[in-house]
């Protein structure tokens, strides 16, 4: 119990990291200036690194994480969210939950393609009910023929 309960924590960890980055990511690329990167919310615990103009930190409180772009507010800040257009905001506020969803189909194909064995040009019938029409004498054979 206590192992499957960090592996969800470690889990969702990382889903809000991955999300947070999406946010991240699209605000560098749509050229809107980044103040923080946190990981957990504040206060703060420690500045971990800067670069680019961007503060990553970890804070105190570790159920979760947020970007602070430039400007969240104010659009007299030159470079800042609420400075941009409509659309760049649009594209910095949905790369988050974008990014989950990217997640959730790559986790989803890769599961897919990693259970069970693939035999090409056969069928398995691993169980038959006996209740079923499939019980009937011959039917399995018409499967295979």
């Amino acid at each position: 119990m206590a192992t499957q309960l960090i592996e969800f924590v470690l889990g969702i960890a990382v889903l809000i990291l991955l999300h947070e980055l999406g946010h991240f990511l699209a605000a560098r690329l749509l050229k809107v200036e980044v103040e923080e990167f946190g990981i957990g919310f504040p206060p703060r615990l420690v500045k971990l690194f800067e670069f680019r103009g961007t503060t990553f930190s970890l804070n105190a409180l570790p159920l979760g994480g947020f970007v602070r772009p430039k400007g969240e507010n104010d659009p007299t800040v030159p470079g800042g969210l609420a400075a941009a257009s409509p659309w760049v905001r649009l594209g910095v506020l949905f790369a988050g939950p974008m990014t989950n969803l990217a997640v959730g189909v790559i986790l989803g194909v890769m599961l897919f393609y990693s259970i069970g064995d693939y035999i090409r040009n056969q069928v398995i019938v691993e169980y038959i009910d006996p209740q079923s029409p499939a019980a009937q004498p011959g039917f399995c054979q018409a499967i295979y023929s």
